[in-house]
């Protein structure tokens, strides 16, 4: 049987705060605010330099998830391009709740970041595999999963 829980220290971790306030950002934006659509610029800027600074390389995750993050914010203010920062919108609402990050596995596919040859199998095998947590919501599997328990009339 698999269940959710909520996972409340997330709500500690600072890489989760700072994409809750892209959230924030992005939708005040998309609302109409904009001058919000800098602010989530300039956040993602300084997160990724903050990252930067910490792992003094530009191939961890963290540093190229933000700069990518942040090209597209940039991207989306280009006539007929505004329909990326609704799927920006989307893909961090659902990184934050359920830990699925469209990004991470798509940067994950590119050659730097990868040590085997590109296959389709490893695209839909890495696109379509479960969230591997870092949302708020966890799925947890319990251990007699599978295991369908006799009916009972107690």
């Amino acid at each position: 049987m698999t269940k959710w829980s909520i996972d409340l220290a997330r709500m500690r971790d600072p890489s989760w705060l700072h994409w809750m306030k892209t959230i924030s950002l992005l939708a005040a934006y998309l609302a109409g605010v904009r001058p919000a659509i800098w602010s989530a610029i300039v956040l993602c800027a300084v997160a990724a330099a903050w990252y930067f600074g910490r792992l003094r390389a530009l191939r961890p995750f963290p540093v190229q998830i933000r700069l990518g993050y942040g090209v597209l914010l940039l991207l989306g203010l280009v006539p007929g391009l505004f329909w990326i920062h609704w799927v920006q919108l989307i893909g961090t609402i659902a990184m934050v709740t359920v830990g699925y990050c469209l990004m991470e596995r798509l940067l994950s596919l590119l050659p730097w970041n990868r040590g085997m040859s590109f296959t389709s199998s490893l695209a839909v095998r890495t696109l379509f595999r479960a969230p591997g947590g870092g949302g708020l919501f966890v799925m947890r599997q319990s251990p007699a999963a599978g295991i369908v328990a006799p009916c009972s009339m107690a």
